[in-house]
């Protein structure tokens, strides 16, 4: 599903932004639930058979920042943490992406004909580097203790994760919820860039031509291209 699909545009975004402000009257925490749900389900509809290995990764990497932010750990624990989060994270990503070349050049070294065939997970290089600085952070001591939701929403916000480059815990919270400790029912600038993104999508599918669009001031921008 694209940003400039009908389905998008007419049904997964009206019904996201629909849930957030209808819960985010109602509690801090169902927004980021809401939000982090709906982003699942944008990876999922696209790349459903890479979805047990995102949620997987999400879960490792908040288990190990977990550690990182919250236990007393001595210094070369601490380095210990990090290394065995990132070296796993390394392993993941490389496995997905270089087997298949790993494999090819082993067969030319030694006249073999070993085959490796394996698809490569949307996103995972956006996902991966994502959470590696994360880790960092959370070693460093710049980053406060969150629930999994919001760690979730983190990784998996489909705005972000489509249009941006890695950005850093804490900066990608303020930029959701203007500020970690605010109320969720606060209207958020997630919300307010889909609400002008949506505007635009409509201006140019009238338009029919193919265009760069900004989100915002200072944001990335992102293709339009008729399908």
């Amino acid at each position: 599903m694209l940003f400039n699909s009908y389905p998008f545009i007419l049904l997964f975004l009206p019904v996201v932004l629909a849930g957030y402000f209808w819960l985010g009257r109602r509690s801090n925490l169902a927004p980021v639930i809401w939000l982090a749900l709906a982003s699942i389900t944008f990876y999922a509809i696209g790349s459903w058979q890479f979805l047990a290995l995102l949620l997987v990764s999400i879960a490792f990497n908040y288990g190990v920042g977990h550690l990182l932010i919250v236990a007393e750990l001595k210094a070369s624990q601490r380095r210990a943490a990090l290394a065995f989060g990132v070296i796993g994270d390394l392993l993941v990503l490389g496995i997905f992406k270089y087997a298949g070349f790993a494999a090819e050049n082993i067969n030319a070294l030694l006249g073999t004909h070993v085959a490796v065939h394996i698809l490569l997970p949307v996103g995972i290089s956006f996902y991966t580097f994502t959470q590696i600085a994360f880790l960092v952070d959370a070693y460093r001591g710049q980053v406060a203790a969150y629930a999994l939701p919001h760690y979730t929403l983190f990784v998996t916000y489909y705005p972000e994760s489509e249009l941006s480059d890695t950005a850093a815990f804490e900066t990608a919270l303020t930029d959701l919820f203007l500020g970690p400790d605010e109320g969720l029912g606060s209207v958020v600038v997630c919300v307010d860039v889909g609400i002008d993104v949506f505007l635009k999508l409509l201006e140019a599918r009238e338009g029919g031509a193919a265009e760069r669009l900004p989100l915002q001031d200072g944001k990335p921008y992102f293709d339009l291209i008729e399908p």
